[in-house]
């Protein structure tokens, strides 16, 4: 088993009526694809991938929980500053970054990234910052919660959700520090209903040491737009309507560097929202608009710089199909 929060699928059972069972295994292909991509973030290149498959179903939860998962590894004193400077290098100009001064979270605009600093506007103060490289590691990405929390056992009181779950999960020692990070992994765009219902509503568990920790995929993706508090909490991941008629201007402000389109409308409707963000094409086969998404698909195939060969190291679920390449941004 893997340690670690990348070990996460490996350890969470989902609720099947009254049986707890082991995630299956088509599973571990879309946890392992959002993990790869936020893994391997390039300055020049951006990854599009597109997924054939049977049905939508908990295919884009599992890539964010994969997402995220790798995000973590990126966090704390055991990240490698490298790894935190490659996230912040895809970063336009303005992107919000947090950092934590004293227990209270400080938020920034980020300016620029220069060989010895990165480069932040301080809101509050009104002044620019230079963050030392080998500081990076200190720097989240986004800053949409409040400035101050309490800790997590205290606003799990209140809420339907255990610290246990998320620091049995993951394999962290804190679920307090994990709630109040922000460090933004992935945003879904989709049908809000079907992705509440597989996030929310659907129930997941960890048993360690002979006690069984339940919770749901909400409690380690911190949705922004499920948030009980959507002020009051930092957040992991977001997800918007396929319907909506525009990219809000506070979701284009967390420059989210995995964008996963939860269906051919989505797609179609919201692709060129994003156009320098990595993409994952979630396309049902049953879907009316499948051929018109394939079709688009491989317009911007015959424009790629180069194929990025799944089949190289991920093992796909049986029924699916895929195709991944890398553009330019």
């Amino acid at each position: 088993m893997v340690d670690g929060p990348l070990g996460v699928a490996s350890r969470i059972k989902w609720q099947d009526e009254t049986v707890w069972r082991a995630l299956p295994e088509w599973s571990k292909f879309y946890f392992d694809l959002g993990a790869h991509i936020v893994s391997v973030e390039d300055a020049n290149e951006r990854s599009i991938t597109a997924l054939l498959v049977p049905t939508r179903s908990f295919v884009s939860a599992f890539i964010a929980l994969g997402a995220v998962a790798a995000a973590i590894e990126t966090e704390g004193e055991d990240a490698t500053n490298d790894e935190m400077l490659k996230t912040i290098a895809q970063l336009p100009s303005g992107a919000i970054l947090t950092s934590m001064r004293a227990g209270k979270k400080v938020k920034f605009k980020f300016r620029e990234l220069t060989t010895t600093h990165v480069v932040m506007y301080n809101n509050a103060a009104g002044l620019l910052e230079r963050i030392p490289l080998e500081r990076a590691h200190t720097i989240s990405i986004g800053g949409v919660g409040r400035d101050e929390y309490p800790s997590a056992r205290n606003s799990a009181a209140k809420q339907s959700w255990e610290p246990e779950f998320i620091e049995d999960a993951l394999g962290i020692s804190d679920a307090t520090e994990y709630v109040r990070r922000d460090n933004f992994a992935a945003l879904i765009v989709g049908r809000l209903n079907l992705l509440s219902e597989e996030l929310e509503r659907t129930g997941f568990s960890v048993r360690v040491n002979g006690k069984r920790r339940r919770g749901h995929l909400e409690d380690i993706l911190r949705t922004r737009k499920f948030a009980d508090d959507d002020l009051g909490e930092a957040f992991r991941t977001d997800v918007m309507s396929e319907t909506a008629r525009e990219l809000l201007p506070e979701v284009a402000a967390l420059a989210p560097p995995l964008i996963v389109f939860d269906s051919s409308h989505a797609f179609l409707k919201h692709r060129n929202s994003f156009p320098s963000g990595n993409w994952v094409a979630v396309v049902d086969r049953s879907s009316d608009r499948s051929v018109e998404s394939v079709e688009v698909l491989n317009q911007l195939y015959a424009q790629r710089l180069r194929s990025d060969e799944l089949s190289d190291s991920l093992e796909l679920p049986p029924g699916v199909d895929a195709m991944s390449f890398m553009m330019s941004r």
